[in-house]
């Protein structure tokens, strides 16, 4: 089977090569349209892939079968973005959107200083939606389990924040499509999911800067063959 890098780098190139002139009312040809942009290997991801751009392509273009969460363009704004460097021009490093006004007074009081991280990863897809707005959207070609969900729910809105104010626009829903089991989901930023990653980024600034880093129960039992290993505070925790 194919790895998921392989899945993710013929998914760009195959929103590259669509044209839709090509695309109809009618979901069978949509599909077979689709799937004839991407590689002929015999691999399931590919036909979901196929299958569920196809039923997008309905909800975008065609009235009738529009849905509240509809994009208002098929091809994203962008494809698998980068935006661990330059992005529309400029550079994202700063982490302050991801704190609240509380957060940031709070920072600066005790520690004098504007907080400035570089952030690293890549946005799979942005979508304009009916309603004006944009939607980030995750693809993954891996399983689906509660704990991935809100994974993903934290990693989407944490690049959210980041890119509303490149967008210039609020992004008010995400979406995440896992292709090996056919599941697509949408659903709306909801402000306390927005405070909880606030919260939860407001802790590892906070600690970054008290240099007090909390030990997770496994990392107890660190290997000895460790390069830190008679430095590392950890190991004064090591069980026997």
């Amino acid at each position: 089977m194919l790895d998921g890098s392989q899945i993710h780098g013929d998914r760009t190139t195959f929103f590259d090569k669509i044209n839709e002139l090509e695309l109809s009312d009618d979901f069978n040809k949509n599909y077979s349209y689709l799937r004839s942009l991407l590689p002929e290997k015999k691999d399931f991801r590919y036909d979901a892939i196929a299958l569920a751009e196809a039923d997008r392509a309905l909800k975008c273009h065609f009235t009738n079968f529009r849905s509240v969460f509809s994009e208002r363009q098929f091809k994203t704004i962008f494809c698998e973005e980068d935006v661990s460097g330059d992005y529309l021009g400029e550079t994202i490093s700063d982490i302050t959107n991801l704190l609240s006004l509380e957060h940031l007074e709070e920072i600066k009081k005790v520690y004098k200083i504007s907080p400035v991280i570089s952030v690293v990863g890549i946005v799979d897809d942005v979508f304009l939606t009916d309603s004006g707005t944009y939607q980030i959207s995750e693809f993954k070609t891996g399983s689906m389990n509660s704990g991935t969900q809100s994974s993903i729910r934290k990693e989407l809105i944490f690049y959210a924040k980041l890119l509303e104010p490149h967008l210039n626009e609020t992004i008010e829903t995400m979406s995440y499509h896992f292709v090996s089991e056919d599941k697509y989901h949408v659903e709306k930023i909801k402000k306390r999911s927005v405070k909880a990653l606030q919260d939860l980024v407001y802790r590892l600034v906070k600690s970054t800067l008290d240099s007090q880093f909390k030990i997770k129960y496994f990392d107890r039992a660190c290997d000895n063959n460790c390069q830190f290993f008679r430095e590392c505070k950890v190991n004064s925790f090591r069980r026997y």
